[in-house]
C-alpha cells in the first residue's frame, strides 16, 4: 500500500479495508505476492544451508530427537514425506550451485527445484534449469519423467522409470489398515519405503507368502518375467498387461530364478522346471545369514535374494561361500553398478559404493586416458555387460570424462544405448 505521499506502508489494516472496500489495486496484490514468493524461495535456499550443516553436526542428538528428519518434523511441521524430501534436496544442491542460486534468486520455486535435483548433476544442471525456465512445476514433472541422474532434457525418455499414478478410494479403516502396514515394512527394511517400494514390496509379500520370504528353499523369482536371448531385455507380464523392466531387474532374476522348460524341439515335450541355485543350498545361506540383509548398515529381513559374488557368467559357483544374501535394494543398487560386492561369505566379504568415489587420483591429479577407461570398464562389468561390451562402451565415454566425474555420472553417460547382458 502507498499513502497520500506515494510512499510505502506496511499497515496490513489499511490492505484488508482497501479489499473489503473494493479500492486496492491489482497490481498492489499481485506484486506483493511475488514478493512473498521471492522471499520464501530464498527463505527454501537459506533453509538448505542450514539443513545441511545440521546433519553435518548430528544435530537430532544433541535435541533429542530420533533422527534428523524427527527433527525437521517436530521444528517445523513437516510430515515424514515433506522432511524426507527436504533432506533430499538439501543433499543434492550442495553439488548444484546453479539450481541453488536460481533458488535463492526467486528463479525457480523449490517445488520445481525438488523435480530437477532428481536428475541433475554439476554438468547437466545449468541445461535442466534452461529447459525448465518459463514453466510450471507440472510441466517440469512431464520434463523430468523418465530421465536419469545425468541424462539432459533433450535425451530419449526411458519408458521403465516413468511413474504411474494409481488412484485409490479407501474407506477409513482400510487406509488406517494401509497406513499401518506401511510403518510395518519400514520397521522391517530399516528404512522409509517410498510407496514405489511398498507396494511393490506388498506385491511381492503377497506372492511369496507371509513375511515375504516364508519358503527359503524356493527361488525368489517365479514371476513371469520373458529376457530376450539376444539383447537381454526383459518384460514383465502383469495381469494381462505387458511392461518392460529394467536391466537390472533382469540380472536379478538371473541370480535366484527358478527357470520353465522349454519345449523340447524333438519331443515337443516340455523340459523339467530348474531352479538356479539348489532349494538346500538357498536354505542354508538364509538361515546362515540370519535372514537378514548383509549389506553393512542395511537391516532389511524383507524379499531377500540369494546373490552370486562372483558371477556365474565369470566361473563362480553355486557353493555357499560365494553366495551371499541381499535385500531387494541391495542387490539392485549392485546390477546398477552403485554397489560392489566382492570377497567369500559370510566372513570375508567386501562392500564398496564406487558412485561414491571421483574418477580422479586423490592426490589431485589427473588419470590418464588408459586408467580412466579401466575404472569404469571394472564397474561395467560388475553391474552386467561382458568384458567386450563394457571395454566399448568405456571407450566411447573415456576421452569425454570430466576428471572430477563421480563414477555414476560416468556410468550413466556409458549405458545410454546399451543393454547390459544379464548376469548372476
Amino acid at each position: 500500500m502507498f499513502d497520500g505521499n506515494g510512499t510505502e506502508t506496511n499497515d496490513m489494516g489499511g490492505v484488508v479495508a482497501g479489499m473489503l472496500a473494493g479500492t486496492v489495486d491489482w497490481r498492489e496484490v499481485d506484486r506483493k505476492l511475488r514478493t512473498i514468493a521471492k522471499k520464501r524461495a530464498a527463505l527454501d535456499a537459506e533453509e538448505v544451508q542450514w539443513v545441511r550443516e545440521a546433519e553435518r553436526i548430528q544435530i537430532w542428538k544433541r535435541t533429542g530427537h530420533a533422527s534428523m528428519l524427527a527433527y525437521l518434523e517436530s521444528v517445523f511441521g513437516y510430515t515424514p514425506k515433506t522432511a524426507e524430501d527436504r533432506l533430499r534436496v538439501a543433499r543434492r544442491l550442495e553439488a548444484l550451485p546453479q539450481l541453488t542460486g536460481a533458488l535463492a534468486d526467486g528463479e525457480l520455486p523449490y517445488s520445481a527445484v525438488k523435480e530437477l535435483v532428481r536428475v541433475a548433476t554439476p554438468g547437466t544442471e545449468n541445461a535442466w534449469r534452461e529447459a525448465a525456465r518459463g514453466k510450471v512445476v507440472h510441466q517440469i514433472e512431464q520434463l523430468v519423467s523418465g530421465h536419469h541422474r545425468g541424462d539432459l532434457p533433450t535425451d530419449p525418455v526411458d519408458p521403465t522409470i516413468v511413474l504411474q499414478k494409481l488412484l485409490l478410494e479407501l474407506l477409513p479403516e482400510t487406509l488406517a489398515r494401509f497406513r499401518e502396514t506401511h510403518a510395518w515394512f519400514n520397521k522391517a527394511a530399516g528404512e522409509r519405503l517410498d510407496y514405489d517400494r511398498f507396494i511393490s514390496a506388498l506385491c511381492e509379500a503377497a506372492i511369496a507368502g507371509v513375511g515375504g520370504d516364508a519358503e527359503p528353499r524356493r527361488a525368489k523369482y517365479q514371476i513371469a518375467l520373458r529376457v530376450c536371448p539376444e539383447c537381454k531385455r526383459g518384460t514383465q507380464d502383469g495381469a494381462g498387461i505387458v511392461v518392460p523392466v529394467l536391466p537390472s531387474t533382469v540380472a536379478r532374476a538371473e541370480c535366484d530364478a527358478q527357470r520353465l522348460g522349454d519345449l523340447d524341439p524333438k519331443t515337443g515335450e516340455l523340459q523339467r522346471t530348474t531352479q538356479d541355485i539348489p532349494p538346500k543350498t538357498r536354505e542354508y545361506v538364509m538361515n546362515r545369514d540370519n535372514h537378514r540383509c548383509q549389506t553393512p548398515g542395511c537391516r532389511s529381513a524383507l524379499h531377500l535374494e540369494a546373490h552370486h559374488i562372483e558371477h556365474r557368467e565369470d566361473g563362480g559357483s553355486n557353493h555357499p561361500s560365494n553366495i551371499t544374501t541381499l535385500c531387494g535394494g541391495c542387490h539392485k543398487r549392485h546390477h546398477e553398478g552403485t554397489l560392489r560386492v566382492t570377497g567369500t561369505a559370510p566372513d570375508h566379504l567386501v562392500f564398496e559404493w564406487p558412485h561414491e568415489q571421483s574418477l580422479a587420483p586423490p592426490d589431485g591429479s589427473r588419470f590418464s586416458r588408459a586408467e580412466r577407461r579401466e575404472e569404469l570398464k571394472k564397474a561395467l562389468v560388475s553391474m552386467g555387460f561382458k568384458r567386450p561390451e563394457a571395454g566399448a562402451a568405456a571407450d566411447k565415454v573415456a576421452s569425454t570424462m570430466e576428471p572430477n566425474a563421480t563414477l555414476e555420472d560416468c556410468l550413466r553417460q556409458a549405458l545410454r544405448g546399451f543393454a547390459p547382458t544379464a548376469r548372476s
